[in-house]
């Protein structure tokens, strides 16, 4: 079992998605239960781009364990890609609740709810990224600000999202955010 794993994990890391393929089939085939192999396929296959057999193979992986973020990024991108928008939706929400500190997720959440027409619970989102007052960071990224308030605006938090597009300084505003503050 440790050589099959050590030749698909090395394969994996140099990128040679045949090999890694191939050794994490075989020793699947051998050692059904070990999820480091089934995780490597995982990889594999999402690298592939072959979403329904992902969510097939994240689907078993999450029944064993539920607790594990990367499963439901996993399984966000699968049902995404096969159109199965409320099923990214939800499983963004749980990788968030599993992970709150994760900005990433909580930014793809935000954007995956204004997306779905949830402004109010992108605003959420938006006002835990931007921070009260807010962050330097959060005030030199134009798209999470663009973001941030497009999400105030279509939740009626509209003196919000203002504040927060006075508060980045006259010189650093783009032409995107003129545009949202008009």
């Amino acid at each position: 079992r440790g050589e099959v794993t050590f030749l698909a994990h090395a394969a994996l890391q140099a990128k040679d998605w045949r090999l890694a393929g191939i050794a994490a089939q075989q020793g699947i085939l051998r050692f059904p239960e070990d999820t480091t192999l089934r995780r490597i396929e995982l990889a594999v296959l999402q690298q592939a781009g072959r979403a329904e057999d992902v969510h097939e193979a994240v689907l078993a992986l999450l029944a064993k364990d539920p607790s594990d973020v990367q499963l439901w990024r996993h399984l966000a991108w699968s049902a995404q890609e096969t159109k199965r928008d409320d099923e990214a939706l939800a499983a963004l929400e749980a990788a968030v609740v599993l992970k709150p500190d994760d900005r990433a997720l909580r930014r793809a959440l935000a954007d995956a709810q204004l997306g779905h027409g949830m402004p109010q619970a992108a605003f959420v989102h938006a006002r835990i990224l931007v921070g009260q007052p807010p962050t330097a960071d959060a005030l030199g990224d134009e798209s999470l600000l663009l973001t941030a308030t497009r999400a105030a605006a279509e939740a009626g938090e509209l003196a919000q999202g203002r504040a927060w597009l006075d508060a980045v300084p006259e010189g650093k505003r783009s032409r995107s955010l003129r545009l949202q503050a008009a």
